[in-house]
């Protein structure tokens, strides 16, 4: 017989009963949920709520306490950079202008450069117009080169004057300066056209280095330098191809000389399109299959010596 029936039998001589746990005498807490409902079944989830399913303290990225949430752009776990403006605003909309400034009207900077940034190779000169536009005629204005050490290495002198230059419309601008489709020049503008390489970097000029090219006005304010200023990487000299830093392969020929023209033909010849014999399979002896070619000084079946 099992406990039921002991029980049911004898309950007027014990004066207890099996709970709903099944437990004799018991109190329900055995069997009950964290809702104290006994057979509930409920457990408490991660977060801590009984019979919850994780979601109160879940992230966006579905890790219970990632902590990470869709911030104001729409992201999970962004920091409302992917649509902030300079100002660090969302959805701004501001932007830095041409001279540096955030909310900027490309009013701020007054050195007309070429446009940013600029590189070119060692020994190349880099022709530039540098427009200075001033408010007044007599201010002393410097055009300086700071290395990536942090030193100023020479500089070109606009120096005070008491006649302005003419100042050129936009469309007579070769580059119009980024102020020219607001306001036009405002001041007395200057205009000078200068070869950075050989007037404004240092003569021993190293490849692969930095240089800062910045305008200096007397009574000017640093933050204005800052804005006209101009990042310049010199590469490495060009090679016989013409290309920066190159090691003379870009143009070389199937005969190993830069700039010769040869090429494979489809026989295997190393030849140029333009011979008659290109893609016949002919020699320069005028054979066919002989396989001779014309050395480095043109003489078919020479060893490239007759013009040493």
């Amino acid at each position: 017989q099992d406990g039921y029936d002991v029980a049911d039998r004898l309950s007027f001589l014990l004066n207890f009963s099996l709970d709903m746990c099944g437990v004799c005498g018991g109190d329900n807490s055995t069997c009950a949920g964290c809702d104290l409902v006994p057979l509930s079944g409920k457990e408490e989830d991660a977060c801590g709520v009984c019979g919850g399913d994780n979601s109160t303290c879940r992230g966006c990225d579905g890790v219970v306490w990632s902590g990470r949430s869709i911030d104001a752009c729409g992201v999970c776990g962004g920091g409302n950079a992917s649509c902030s403006g300079c100002d660090g605003v969302p959805w701004s909309g501001t932007a830095v202008d041409a001279c540096g400034v955030c909310g900027g009207d490309n009013r701020s900077c007054p050195l007309f450069l070429p446009p940013r940034p600029v590189s070119f190779c060692v020994g190349d000169p880099l022709l530039a117009t540098l427009t200075v536009v001033v408010p007044t005629q007599r201010i002393q204005s410097f055009v300086v080169v700071e290395s990536q050490d942090g030193l100023w290495r020479s500089n070109l002198v606009f120096p005070p004057s008491y006649s302005c230059g003419k100042c050129s419309s936009c469309s007579e601008a070769s580059d119009a300066p980024p102020w020219c489709p607001n306001s036009g020049c405002k001041g007395c503008p200057r205009t000078g056209t200068v070869t950075l390489y050989s007037d404004l970097l240092p003569s021993n000029v190293q490849p692969d280095s930095s240089y800062r090219i910045l305008l200096v006005q007397a009574q000017g304010k640093e933050a204005e330098s800052k804005q006209s200023s101009l990042d310049l990487r010199v590469l490495p000299r060009r090679d016989a191809c013409g290309v920066c830093g190159g090691r003379n392969e870009s143009c070389v020929g199937c005969d190993g000389v830069a700039n010769s023209g040869r090429i494979f033909d489809l026989c295997g010849w190393c030849g140029r399109p333009g011979d008659p014999y290109f893609n016949q399979c002919v020699g320069c002896d005028g054979r066919k299959g002989s396989g001779m070619e014309e050395d480095v000084c043109g003489v078919c079946g020479g060893d490239g010596t007759s013009c040493l």
